[in-house]
C-alpha cells in the first residue's frame, strides 16, 4: 500500500512532539539538496503539467516559462496553500484537532468552533515516507524525519497525483 494513515493518531501526535527535534519541514529539506537538484523547480513543472492550469487562473501560462522562479513559486504555494482543509480531508479524512503548536484558525475554517483547538494534523505515510501534515490559519505544513531529499520528492509526487484525483 502507497497510502496509509500512521498508528493511532493520539499517540502518534505524542511521539512527533517527544521527537519533534528530528523532523524538518519539507521545504526545508528541499533547500538543504539545492546544490544536487532543484526540488522546487523539478516539482513546480510536474505540478504545472498534471494540472494544466487547473489549480488556478494564476498557473496558466506557467508551462510555457523557463522561469525557475515560477515554478518553485508554484510549489510551494501548492504544498502550503492547495493542500488546504479541503483537500486534506477529502485525502486523509478527519485531523487530529489539538493545541500543541498552532495559532488557531480563520473565520473561515469549519475547526473554529471551539477555542482550545488550534491545530489539525495527519501523520500519514506515502510511499514509504512519514509525514505530518498540518494546518491552521497560517496555511500548510508538511514535515518528516526522511533526509532523502529524492525519496521525499516521491513521495510529494504521489501526494500531488493524489490531490488531482479529489480535485
Amino acid at each position: 500500500m502507497e497510502i496509509k494513515k500512521v498508528g493511532e493518531i493520539n499517540s502518534e501526535l505524542q511521539n512527533y512532539l517527544d521527537n519533534s527535534d528530528e523532523n524538518q519541514t519539507v521545504l526545508t529539506i528541499f533547500l538543504n539538496d539545492i546544490k544536487n537538484k532543484d526540488y522546487y523547480k523539478k516539482l513546480g513543472k510536474y505540478i504545472v503539467k498534471i494540472f494544466d492550469g487547473k489549480l488556478s487562473t494564476e498557473l496558466k501560462g506557467f508551462e510555457n516559462s523557463i522561469s525557475k522562479r515560477k515554478y518553485s513559486t508554484v510549489a510551494i504555494f501548492f504544498l502550503t496553500g492547495v493542500l488546504d482543509e479541503k483537500i486534506l480531508k477529502k485525502l486523509f479524512g478527519e485531523p487530529i484537532l489539538h493545541n500543541e503548536f498552532g495559532e488557531g484558525f480563520d473565520e473561515y475554517s469549519d475547526n473554529n468552533d471551539n477555542d482550545d483547538i488550534s491545530y489539525a494534523s495527519y501523520f500519514v505515510e506515502i510511499n514509504g515516507v512519514k509525514m505530518h501534515i498540518g494546518y491552521d490559519h497560517r496555511g500548510t505544513n508538511i514535515d518528516t524525519n526522511e533526509s532523502d531529499a529524492k525519496k521525499l520528492y516521491d513521495a510529494i509526487k504521489k501526494l500531488v497525483d493524489m490531490t488531482k484525483e479529489v480535485l
